[in-house]
């Protein structure tokens, strides 16, 4: 039998219904693709928080105070939405909207992960199968000790969005850029339990078509990188069989890498439980499926986990994406709005959850506040562990 996913005391937010754009042009616009002037300008390094968010780029909210950045490292910021105790019932938290994190209150702490560089070999999945090597870089937590084979890790595969790559995130083992600080903080204040973060790329040199890269990428996933990554470091992959630590597993990513997440859930399930996608909608039917066809999108998508031999019980996604200045926004809203009629297998504050970020657009302010509120929601808990 598999494990169900259990339940722990949460908070729950109100569902808040999302805003529409225009109405779409006669051919679907397709985030990446044919706006590929905006999303793959994307800059190869995590900007600052200042530079993150033009004052244009999401129409002003009066519902809710946003969460001010500021210049001064100091202390983890408090202003996280306010909990109703009559709402704290599940471990997952229901849809609704979010400020934006004040993640440059992420100062350095004294307990710092650290990051390091794998080399991999992985086949082209996308056309003949031929091999060449690929880079990768893992965060590893504070307090993780090569020599202690006992404590295991549980671990995120965090993409990246348009035109970038692999050391878009932390950058390099050298470097201390501002994901890196909101883990070690994170974890620090017990925020979330210590966990590993790989972040590859779905990019193939050796194939000029990205689509076809970000479609057949669960492919290297499972056949290449995990097995590599995971027989590596002190995670609960028993060095052959990914089904078995399914639980400790989450895969996510932003942009064209969300595209990539949605791919990974309709083929994955059996290696991966947990997701999160970030501005971007499933283009499994096709590309901006969320838009363009909406109803066989949230289908297909129904349909690939029933397929796979799952159901409601067996998967969680935490889904984020900008305000109306995001680009990706007109896209996922549709498809949100699908998910949410609950005619299909999706249960919101069950095994899903959609969060809109309050004046972000497609940027960083929006990776790092869903990071921040649904990383610690992932994983399984031993509170919840069922037998088998």
């Amino acid at each position: 039998m598999k494990r169900r996913l259990g339940m722990i005391l949460c908070a729950a937010l109100c569902v808040s219904a999302c805003g529409q754009e225009s109405e779409p042009a006669a051919e679907p616009t397709a985030i990446g693709v044919t706006e590929a002037a905006a999303l793959t300008q994307a800059p190869s390094s995590i900007p600052t928080p200042a530079s993150t968010e033009s004052p244009s780029a999401a129409p002003t909210e009066t519902s809710a105070p946003t969460v001010g950045l500021t210049t001064e490292p100091t202390t983890v910021p408090t202003g996280e939405p306010e909990v109703k105790e009559e709402e704290m019932t599940s471990k997952y938290v229901k849809s609704g909207d979010v400020n934006k994190l004040a993640y440059a209150n992420f100062g350095l702490v004294a307990q710092k992960g650290t990051l390091e560089k794998v080399i991999y070999t992985a086949k082209d999945y996308s056309r003949d199968g031929g091999e060449y090597e690929k880079v990768a870089y893992v965060y590893l937590p504070y307090g993780y000790d090569a020599e202690d084979t006992e404590t295991k890790y549980d671990i995120l595969y965090l993409l990246h969005g348009g035109n970038d790559n692999e050391k878009w995130y932390f950058g390099d083992e050298n470097s201390e850029r501002d994901l890196k600080k909101l883990l070690d903080n994170m974890i620090a204040n017990g925020k979330m339990k210590p966990c590993i973060v790989c972040t590859p790329t779905y990019q193939n040199k050796y194939c000029p078509d990205v689509m076809k890269s970000i479609k057949f990428f669960h492919e290297e996933l499972t056949k290449d990188l995990i097995p590599v990554i995971e027989n590596r470091y002190h995670t609960y992959y028993d060095g052959e069989n990914a089904k078995a630590s399914r639980m400790h597993r989450a895969f996510g990513g932003f942009s064209l890498g969300a595209a990539t997440t949605w791919w990974t859930f309709e083929n994955c399930l059996d290696e991966v439980a947990f997701y999160m996608p970030v501005s971007g909608d499933s283009w499994c039917i096709c590309q901006a499926g969320g838009k363009s066809r909406t109803k066989d999108t949230v289908k297909d998508l129904e349909e690939a986990v029933e397929r796979q031999g799952y159901g409601a019980e067996d998967f969680f996604i935490y889904y984020g994406c900008g305000a109306a200045g995001d680009i990706a926004y007109a896209n996922v809203t549709p498809m949100v709005n699908e998910m949410m009629t609950g005619n299909y297998i999706f249960q919101d504050g069950v095994n899903y959850s959609y969060h809109m970020v309050k004046s972000c657009g497609h940027d960083t302010n929006t990776i790092f506040t869903t990071l921040f509120n649904g990383l610690p929601l992932f994983f399984e808990h031993e509170e919840s562990k069922e037998a088998e």
